[in-house]
């Protein structure tokens, strides 16, 4: 219902917020129905309950958007006839329509790859524009397209009637001239209450996405959160950060110290005995988002990884394995520079910073070892190409350099059945000793591979295990070809994943399980003594570089967060994602979640005294590397 005639502001200021929060709930309700499989299988029909609770949030981003409309509430009280204002009202509205609406769709398609919602680090992989258009299935590009159009114009057409129409086409009254005070107060009126609405009302703490959290569910709490709100808010605090340490819990020197005493070397440091061969060749192979869910000799399901299992077996397996972060340019410079993940950016967008990095390329050069890295995609993204070619890497080479059969090429790049022949082709003509890496990509969406498939059937949790079934069959068809190489007696093996997945679990991104996976060493060059063991303490991807250096006997004290694989003082992992962290030990694990209220969501510690000293080695340690990383 309309507001008196009297109060034109009011009645203005009603109907656009009224506009935008119902276009919300439209979105909101297309998510939950795009990812039915997730939200109804978990609480049935009560999964609606994610509309309502996602009020706060709509109603707070549409006092945002129609704070714009000030101007034009005022301008048409008084002119109504002019038509400039009018052209300037219907285009500033299809702006708003559209660009809320793309954000949107941007949001599905970032949930269904990452399982993470759109945010300010997002962005940056946007500077891409090609990559990201190549790792989405053409289904999704296809309803992201259709729901821009669709929403877009649907939306546009009934904001016009409901909005323009009724409040300035068909207003019989204008502001009488000698109304001012009036008006004046009522303008003041309706400043106030968007402003109240924009913060959520009286409470101390302005409204946040922890306003929206209702659930023990992430993926019904992610439906709550509007995404144009969390995008522009993420945006707004990391530019207000600055070089202000947006996570400092403590005295910078005494989150120095604990994380100093953290990553204290051995003096019998076992890393020594690893290497059963003399500077050896160093194979790395970077697994695109492989999840140790998958993975049976890593506890996950069982007949996905047949191949790597049996290989599990002729090598050293570390089954608590966790990875850095959730995207491939964390995890790459993780492996190779021993250097974390940071919660809302990336060192690797911030080429000023190189210089500070350490890697184990640099660092074996000094044994004369020769090195390359091959991947079958666009290195551009995540800036992965700019970051190796500071670190002097020899060779580098990318979907452009090779040629691939049509048949093995998919939208994001070659797979990996053409990739593992290349690298070992590669490896054949290198010069001993060899540092090669391989980061593969078959295991990425769009999942667009001609290959068998393992499970029959649509949704991306199966088309993931379909991936990884054949991903999965390319390694063994590689290490029954590398064995009878020459060089194979004198390499050693590094299998690792760079991020976790997922699927097919259904983990959120904020659950221990999401960043676990998948490492092995093996090959000939591997200490006798390590074939066929199991290694079950807490390891972290970032951990490789100290442990592969010192097998070298080379130093590692510029890998400040890099410690032992084999036996550190203190076994531990440590990860993080957007606006969040997770630690994991021996004794159990936490989760911390700044957009639901600062709070631990998940604990696993048998004892209050045990988790309290993980909180403050954790926080200390997110601390600790967001304080180098703003002094980069």
């Amino acid at each position: 219902m309309l507001l008196p005639i009297k109060y034109p502001f009011l009645r203005q200021a009603y109907k656009h917020v009224i506009g935008f929060v119902y276009l919300f709930a439209w979105q909101q309700l297309f998510f939950l129905l795009y990812f039915w499989n997730r939200t109804f299988n978990l609480e049935g029909w009560s999964t609606f309950a994610s509309l309502w609770h996602a009020v706060p949030l709509s109603l707070s981003t549409a006092c945002y958007l129609s704070a714009l409309y000030l101007p034009f509430f005022f301008t048409f009280s008084l002119w109504k006839e002019n038509n400039v204002w009018k052209g300037l009202w219907k285009g500033l509205s299809a702006i708003l329509i559209t660009l809320t609406t793309i954000i949107f769709c941007v949001d599905i398609v970032v949930y269904e790859e990452m399982g993470i919602k759109l945010n300010y680090k997002i962005l940056f992989h946007l500077q891409n524009p090609v990559e990201v258009i190549t790792s989405v299935s053409t289904k999704t590009w296809l309803i992201g397209i259709m729901c821009i159009s669709v929403f877009s114009h649907w939306f546009y057409r009934r904001f016009e009637k409901r909005t323009f129409k009724q409040l300035y086409e068909n207003e019989t009254r204008t502001l009488a001239p000698f109304s001012y005070l009036r008006n004046g107060l009522e303008i003041v009126l309706v400043l106030g209450l968007l402003f109240l609405g924009i913060r959520g009302g009286w409470r101390p703490i302005p409204i946040n996405e922890s306003n929206v959290y209702y659930s023990n569910k992430q993926v019904l709490n992610d439906a709550a959160v509007n995404p144009s709100w969390t995008l522009m808010h993420s945006y707004l605090n990391n530019i207000q950060a600055g070089d202000k340490n947006p996570y400092q819990f403590m005295e910078d020197g005494t989150a120095a110290a604990i994380v100093d005493s953290l990553y204290q070397v051995n003096d019998n440091d076992s890393c020594k005995t690893l290497f059963g061969v003399n500077k050896p060749n160093i194979a790395l192979l970077i697994l695109e988002g492989w999840s140790a869910n998958v993975v049976e000799s890593c506890g996950g399901d069982a007949g996905l990884t047949r191949n790597f299992d049996v290989l599990s077996k002729e090598g050293l397996l570390f089954t608590q394995a966790y990875c850095s972060g959730h995207t491939s340019d964390q995890g790459v410079p993780a492996v190779i520079s021993g250097f974390p993940a940071q919660p809302i950016t990336t060192i690797l967008a911030n080429n000023s910073k190189y210089p500070h990095l350490p890697c184990i390329n640099r660092d074996l050069k000094q044994m004369g070892y020769r090195s390359s890295f091959l991947f079958g995609g666009q290195l551009t993204y995540g800036n992965i190409k700019s970051y190796l070619y500071y670190e002097g890497f020899d060779e580098i080479k990318e979907q452009d350099n090779f040629n691939a059969p049509s048949e093995l090429v998919g939208k994001l790049g070659i797979h990996d059945e053409f990739m593992f022949k290349a690298w070992g082709e590669q490896m054949s003509k290198e010069p001993q000793p060899f540092l090669s890496v391989l980061f593969t990509a078959s295991t990425h969406s769009p999942f667009d591979g001609k290959y068998p498939r393992r499970i029959n059937g649509g949704g991306e949790e199966h088309e993931y295990i379909n991936s990884i079934y054949y991903a999965d069959s390319c390694l063994g068809a590689f290490f029954n070809w590398a064995k009878l190489q020459t060089w194979y007696a004198n390499t050693i093996f590094v299998i690792v994943a760079d991020h976790g997945h997922h699927s097919p679990r259904e983990h959120d991104y904020a659950c221990l399980s999401h960043y676990q996976i998948p490492l092995l060493i093996c090959g000939g060059g591997l200490n006798k003594a390590y074939v066929g063991k199991t290694h079950v303490q807490v390891v972290s991807q970032t951990d490789i570089a100290h442990t592969l250096l010192h097998a070298a006997g080379l130093s590692s004290t510029s890998y400040r967060w890099s410690k032992s694989l084999l036996n550190p003082k203190e076994p531990f992992a440590f990860f993080d994602f957007y606006e969040g962290y997770g630690w994991v030990d021996l004794n159990g694990g936490i989760v911390w979640n700044k957009l639901a209220g600062e709070k631990y969501t998940t604990d696993t510690y048998p004892t209050g005294a045990t988790k309290e000293k993980a909180q403050l080695k954790s926080r200390a340690h997110l601390q600790d590397i967001f304080a180098k990383y703003l002094s980069y």
